[in-house]
């Protein structure tokens, strides 16, 4: 139970970073989790803004690849 709790906050957060505007741009993955590196331009200051989230669940991992695909068309 606790893992599905885990994939839900993952997933909530991956969605409401999309739905700002944020795209990602890195992902790193190592034996912990991915690093998953969100981005957006700034339009003030002419440069960008860099979140990064630690996706630890194997769902969230299928997950945040998913959301990749469906944006890259």
């Amino acid at each position: 139970m606790l893992e599905s709790k885990l994939f839900m906050n993952e997933k909530r957060e991956i969605d409401t970073l999309l739905a700002q505007g944020y795209t990602i741009s890195a992902v790193t993955e190592n034996l912990s989790g991915a690093f998953v590196d969100f981005c957006m331009e700034n339009t003030n200051q002419q440069d960008q803004i860099v979140k990064t989230l630690h996706i630890v669940t194997p769902n969230g991992r299928k997950y945040y690849t998913t959301r990749m695909l469906m944006n890259k068309n």
